[in-house]
């Protein structure tokens, strides 16, 4: 398969001697040989280029032909001998340069599962160390024959505390994915299908978490083919195409950068070559970013690897001395390496044919992650003997990707919750299967928080204090503050992104310098929840709300007694003013008089009575006297039950950012004619039917309605209270007008990655050759809305942006 292949042997330009054994050197992870053998001397030919421990080496046949007897009745769907997937699992762990170990795995990895071997006779042959990697390497699998999406959780869970244990076990488990997606022909369409969607779901995410570049290709591109081949075709045609127009050109590049390098003598011993991207990361340019092929400015790069990381900031001034580079398409992964250990420095530039390419610089080292990730810290050092140091090199990959201590954590948690559950039901209910639908429930929970954590896509920001962070995708200030610690998420007030005040809500962009800033009268709101990436941080805001609702209600029950007794001292003293104790019911009658008008009990009634629902003696003449004909006081508004009381007096917390009259708490509806935002000045209107509207102070609407003498409407003062608006939102809607041009909505698209946009109608006018429509937004200030008001008119093309005063519908 050419096209795993950055580039043929005579397209990589080197100087001298020493620069050719750098080239080898690099081609032992570009020019991947991604095939089956059938041969145990083709495994040993790749294993003899680095491994020089002869005991080593004859370990490594011992396991083939115990491999190869334990499988010698077995066939593959192929009708092929089974022991070619073993083999071929072990060949390109052997192109990864993995330990003797490792490759020993990859060859008995089938033996317990598939045979009847066992963990014993293993570790009697070949010792501990590889008799545990294959076992756990045999519970993963278990869980892939059948029932993928019934057991996926449980799938999950081994496959990732497996990894936490032992880093080995996933490497094995990966180079077994590629073989069986290399020979998946043999499996039924459907199957394929099915293997192919896993694969992209679970293989392609971990790959590239851990950076092994070459499988995450591998795996992606030929698993794209089979759940997409239209598209797959599509594209491999616009790259040959490609290729064929631009070949010349590209070694014209290559050889120019050599010469302008290689003028500097102690560069000489640099590595410099061409490559173009992958079929399936085209594909998502051109269809998933609404991308046309000739758009995409980085299909072709151009590679420089050298010996220091000193040498690439040089190359770099060299590059842009060279060419023109495209501003805001530069990236320093050197000075913020990505979480999967990736170290570069990226830069788009422009010849003067107008062809726009990457250039990538690295140094070694770096390249090496760049292939192997993870794996690298595995890989074969002269020295290392058959029993390597797992603890030093799991600890060593850890501190690179962030990923396994975590994991641990999450797995502790995620077992104790599951656990929980135990104690909770009854016997009954332990018979009807209560607990495995409890379990399954805790199970599907724990793959929600790998895939949204762990195998999304990611991004990394910077503290001011310089430390990195790795959130997923679309992660907000939020996420951030509550992966630094709990601590900070829950007194979380502002943040600012790149020196720049942001919602706390909005999505970060990888790379940005993030400043989150706590008060410590801030606290969380549920409102939170619907922006939040990580599991982590909705965990930790469930149980803050949670503390913070339980607070709330006691604080609301203490109130509710105080004016119950308030309202039934009035009461007691309405009925002895007016000489009517003997004109009054028993409890009993006037419980079920409360109980036929909805309340459940007196006390209910009364705290009623006390906010003012009823007057005093309304309340007595309905229920309390002897003579009372409840059927007469139909016309009343009366409540139903309790409950919805509560539920109303729980809601009326959520209305705390505006005081009206000087009463906060109070419920309102912003009125869609003007849709004020904080601090505008406002005020409060009330209809007839008690509903209370918030307007612009200025607002038209208001002051036609009230220059009617008839109006029935009633002004009062109101004002907001910022430091309750600090994490809400509030609906704006803007028109923008600009003259039609390509790659115009490109533009006003990707300026709102930071915004909430709720809904967005933009289309081309033909007649006037204009772009344009409306975009409604959710922001927290006039200055937020008005700092985006501003960028969206900067953007070429655009000949207004403004305000518009109206209904939103969202």
């Amino acid at each position: 398969m050419a096209f795993y292949k950055d580039l043929p042997d005579d397209k990589l330009i080197t100087s001298n001697k020493s620069g050719q054994s750098n080239v080898k050197k690099l081609l032992s992870g570009t020019d991947f040989q991604y095939k089956q053998i059938e041969t145990l001397a083709e495994l040993m030919f790749v294993c003899k280029q680095y491994i020089n421990d002869k005991k080593q080496l004859r370990q490594i046949e011992v396991a083939y032909y115990f491999a190869e007897k334990k499988h010698s009745h077995q066939k593959r769907k192929s009708g092929e001998p089974f022991i070619y997937h073993p083999l071929s699992t072990a060949y390109f762990l052997a192109q990864w340069k993995m330990g003797a170990s490792t490759i020993i795995c990859g060859l008995l990895h089938d033996t317990i599962e598939d045979t009847e071997t066992t963990f014993e006779e293993i570790d009697d042959i070949f010792g501990n160390d590889i008799a545990s990697i294959t076992e756990a390497v045999t519970k993963v699998s278990y869980f892939t024959k059948e029932n993928r999406d019934e057991i996926k959780g449980e799938y999950l869970k081994k496959l990732f505390v497996s990894m936490v244990q032992d880093i080995r076990v996933i490497i094995v488990k990966i180079a077994d994915r590629m073989h069986n997606i290399l020979t998946l022909q043999f499996q039924s369409p459907e199957k394929q299908k099915k293997i192919a969607n896993e694969t992209l779901d679970i293989y392609v995410p971990l790959a590239a978490r851990m950076g092994i570049k070459i499988a995450k290709t591998i795996l992606e591109d030929n698993c794209f083919r089979v759940v997409n081949p239209l598209g797959y075709e599509k594209i491999t045609e616009r790259m040959r195409v490609y290729n064929t127009n631009f070949e010349k050109s590209i070694q014209e590049i290559v050889n120019n950068i050599q010469e302008k390098i290689f003028s500097d003598k102690t560069l000489r011993n640099t590595v410099i070559f061409g490559r173009t991207k992958t079929i399936s990361s085209i594909y998502k340019k051109v269809y998933n970013l609404n991308k046309e092929f000739d758009e995409i400015n980085d299909i072709l790069a151009v590679r420089v690897i050298t010996e220091n990381k000193y040498d690439c900031y040089k190359i770099l001034a060299m590059v842009h001395e060279m060419y023109i580079p495209i501003m805001n398409r530069f990236k320093d992964y050197i000075a913020n390496p990505k979480n999967n250990m990736y170290q570069s420095i990226h830069t788009n530039v422009v010849n003067k044919d107008g062809n726009v390419f990457e250039v990538q610089m690295r140094t070694f080292e770096m390249n090496d992650y760049a292939e192997f990730g993870a794996a690298a810290h595995w890989r074969y050092k002269a020295g290392d003997s058959i029993k390597e140091n797992v603890s030093e090199k799991q600890k060593k990959s850890d501190e690179k990707i962030d990923m396994f201590s975590r994991l641990l954590m999450l797995e502790q948690t995620a077992t104790q919750e599951i656990g929980k559950f135990d104690v909770f039901f009854s016997e009954e209910e332990q018979a009807a299967n209560v607990i495995k639908s409890k379990k399954n429930k805790g199970k599907n929970e724990l793959e929600d928080i790998v895939k949204s954590d762990f195998l999304s896509s990611s991004i990394f920001v910077i503290t001011p204090s310089q430390k990195v962070y790795t959130l997923p995708y679309g992660s907000s200030a939020i996420d951030l503050a509550y992966k630094i610690g709990p601590e900070i998420g829950n007194r979380l007030s502002k943040a600012k992104a790149n020196g720049v005040y942001v919602p706390i809500f909005s999505p970060l962009q990888s790379g940005d310098v993030v400043d989150v800033i706590t008060n410590e009268t801030a606290r969380p709101s549920k409102r939170w929840i619907k922006f939040i990436k990580t599991i982590n941080a909705r965990q930790e805001i469930e149980a803050a709300v949670s503390v913070d609702e339980d607070k709330e209600r006691e604080k609301q029950h203490l109130e509710n007694l105080k004016t119950i007794r308030q309202a039934k001292s009035q009461i007691d003293a309405y009925i002895a003013n007016n000489k009517l104790q003997d004109k009054i019911c028993g409890m009993e009658e006037l419980l079920t008089r409360c109980q036929q008008i909805g309340y459940e009990s007196i006390y209910d009634f009364i705290l009623d009575v006390g906010i003012g629902s009823y007057t005093v003696e309304t309340a007595i003449k309905m229920v309390y006297l002897k003579d009372s004909d409840i059927s007469s006081f139909s016309n009343l508004k009366i409540k139903k039950n309790i409950s919805e009381l509560s539920r109303k007096q729980e809601m009326l917390i959520e209305y705390n950012d505006i005081e009206v009259a000087g009463i906060r708490s109070l419920k309102y509806e912003l009125a869609e004619c003007c849709l004020p935002i904080p601090p505008e000045d406002i005020i409060a209107v009330r209809t007839p039917e008690k509903k209370i509207f918030i307007h612009k102070d200025d607002c038209r609407k208001v002051a036609q309605q009230f220059s009617k003498e008839s109006t029935t409407l009633k002004k009062s003062d109101a004002k907001w209270i910022l430091d309750a608006t600090y994490d809400k939102f509030y609906y704006s809607k803007l028109f923008i007008l600009a003259d039609d041009r390509k790659g115009i909505f490109l533009d006003i698209t990707q300026l709102l990655q930071r915004v909430d946009v709720r809904s967005i109608n933009l289309k081309v006018r033909i007649e006037t050759e204009t772009f344009g429509g409306e975009i409604v937004v959710a922001v927290n200030s006039v200055h937020e809305l008005d700092e985006l008001i501003n960028k969206l008119a900067q953007i070429p093309s655009v000949n207004s942006c403004e305000r518009i005063i109206g209904a939103v519908s969202t």
